[in-house]
């Protein structure tokens, strides 16, 4: 009995001993591996390293959300989000019109692209009274774009305008520096009730303003406006080269000043009202004073190049053309006919017209015979017009308001 005590007090004494080994060993390697562990400050910081941090998915970043409408891309729970460079949307295709165009605020100056564009700030005035190179734009349709049409505005050095954020700011509202044409790029033309100027529209639905009716070199243009008023018409004026097939208004800016229409929307060769009898071909310089019944079409016309250069000119019943009567050199209309009739319906030598640049997008008209279209000076006799001026210089000057 004395020796199987004895043999299990040496059993228990070596599982104890086994035991407190094994518990320093664990107890060693713990601390091993703690201290091999990097401490807190040591554990990189994956901002410090440049990485994106993690974020919620409903938050995307800044960065993820594109500038001109595209989605953000979400990121799966437990990535980071990488970085991705930004999808930019095709641009759209443009047709260039012919020749170039002015803009005219309500205040009778001028929208100048400041250094012919290409800037974010200081991006345009409305000062200028003369019409230089940074005043004038070239237009281009946008192809498909719908109803109403849709026009990219090119400055002089070749830069497109934009509406920042599609329009509706009063602050950084235009840049300059667009190479292509996107949605923020493309404008329509709204005519006023006079049928004489335009509104310009951004693709937000918002009206371009010169601010005060013009005038200004800081804080010039807004585009927050959601009605258009006497601040947001603007006259877009044609200047070069006229293409064919386009409608223009024609204003007399010079002897006899005012808008040329055909009475009735052409057919006549001349208007009689009561006992009173007038031309065939009629100016309106004030609106007021316009007569009943009257139509804004009447005051557009449809400008045909023919095959020498010259232009018929079809009013708006879309059938007549306009004729100087023996093809120019009258002093006046007599009480029978006007010297310039719209009944006719083709176009002859008497119906060719050449509009020749006689400086500032402006245009004097040169009848078939050679002559030129001015005030008429006889006292007796109908019409507005002589279609005798042989010197270039008395001629009437003439600006054509484009019509989209």
């Amino acid at each position: 009995m004395e020796q199987n005590g004895s043999s299990v007090k040496g059993t228990i004494a070596r599982i104890s001993l086994t035991a407190t080994c094994g518990l320093m060993l664990s107890i060693f390697a713990l601390s091993i591996g703690f201290a091999d562990d990097p401490s807190p400050a040591e554990i990189p910081n994956p901002i410090a390293e440049g990485q994106a941090p993690a974020q919620s998915l409903d938050q995307p970043s800044a960065e993820e959300v594109q500038e001109r409408g595209i989605d953000p891309k979400s990121v799966r729970p437990g990535l980071l989000p990488q970085v991705v460079a930004p999808l930019q949307p095709a641009p759209l295709s443009v047709s260039a019109l012919t020749g170039h165009f002015a803009i005219q605020t309500f205040g009778m100056q001028y929208l100048t692209a400041v250094g012919g564009g290409g800037r974010v700030t200081d991006v345009f005035h409305t000062d200028a009274t003369a019409i230089g190179p940074s005043e004038r734009y070239r237009l281009f349709l946008v192809l498909g774009g719908g109803v109403p049409p849709k026009f990219a505005i090119q400055t002089s050095g070749f830069n497109f305008i934009t509406a920042v954020g599609g329009g509706g700011r009063s602050s950084d509202v235009l840049h300059t520096d667009a190479k292509q044409v996107q949605s923020w790029e493309t404008f329509s033309f709204a005519l006023d009730q006079r049928g004489w100027r335009h509104a310009i529209q951004t693709v937000k639905g918002n009206y371009l303003t010169a601010v005060g009716a013009g005038g200004k070199t800081t804080d010039a243009i807004h585009s927050d406006a959601v009605k258009a008023d006497n601040w947001e018409y603007f006259y877009i004026w044609k200047c070069g080269d006229l293409g064919s097939g386009h409608q223009y208004t024609i204003r007399a800016v010079s002897d006899p000043h005012g808008f040329v229409y055909a009475s009735g929307g052409g057919g006549q060769v001349n208007t009689r009202a009561g006992n009173f009898i007038f031309g065939a071909l009629r100016v309106l310089n004030d609106y007021k004073n316009r007569p009943i019944p009257f139509e804004n079409r009447w005051q557009r016309f449809l400008f045909m190049r023919q095959s020498d250069g010259s232009y018929g000119l079809r009013t708006s019943n879309g059938v007549n053309y306009v004729t100087a009567i023996q093809g120019g050199g009258l002093a006046a209309g007599g009480i029978t006919t006007d010297n310039l009739v719209t009944d006719r319906t083709q176009v002859q030598a008497w119906e060719k017209f050449r509009f020749i640049e006689h400086g500032s997008c402006t245009y004097v008209i040169q009848t078939a015979s050679g002559h030129y279209l001015g005030k008429k000076t006889a006292s007796t006799g109908i019409g507005h017009f002589a279609t005798n001026v042989t010197d270039i210089n008395q001629a009437t000057k003439f600006r054509l308001g484009a019509q989209f």
